[in-house]
């Protein structure tokens, strides 16, 4: 899933590329990382601001998986990124700060990483939907036991509320998302 104004810039940025050596572009890609992993904060910080456009992250989980909240200032309307935290209440708090009010939830895919704090943040946020491509309904159902393998609690999910399909967009108030 990503903004479509977004996915066209990334496009452009792509054409770029061979302009740059490998380990040049990877030595970027790993200081980002860091950047958006090494915090001692447990609250979710800005990463991006701008009119329409709001965007907090946290990495959560031992895998320190990036979890994000998108929200759209126009209408006051966000969206939570993933569900890794078992803490949901923290992004229910940086939305409110903001004056944005959580009403999707969004699965990129369904690893342990990102759906084991699934259960709690539908219990916390029953109106908001979850989105998930189909594709992954068969990894969310097995999401306890990868959590086993890597020795993580996790509960049983509830299934994805909406189904994304390929192609599909989705809209946070002004925000504009494509499958």
């Amino acid at each position: 899933i990503c903004p479509v104004a977004a996915k066209q810039s990334i496009y452009r940025t792509r054409t770029n590329y061979p302009t740059i050596s490998a380990p040049r572009m990877i030595g970027r890609l790993l200081v980002r990382r860091r950047c958006l992993c090494s915090s001692n904060s447990s609250v979710p910080r800005r990463i991006y601001e701008s009119d329409e456009l709001l965007v907090r992250s946290l990495a959560v989980t031992p895998f320190q998986m990036n979890q994000y909240l998108l929200g759209c200032k126009q209408s006051g309307e966000a969206a939570l990124i993933d569900t890794g935290d078992s803490i949901p209440q923290r992004w229910i708090d940086a939305a409110s700060e903001d004056g944005l009010t959580i009403r999707h939830i969004l699965l990129t895919h369904a690893h342990v990483d990102h759906v084991a704090g699934l259960a709690e943040t539908k219990a916390l946020l029953p109106d908001a939907p979850s989105h998930l491509h189909p594709a992954d309904g068969w990894t969310l159902l097995s999401a306890p036991a990868q959590g086993m393998m890597f020795g993580l609690s996790c509960p049983t999910l509830p299934a994805a509320d909406v189904d994304l399909q390929d192609e599909a967009e989705l809209c946070i108030g002004s925000l504009r998302l494509r499958v």
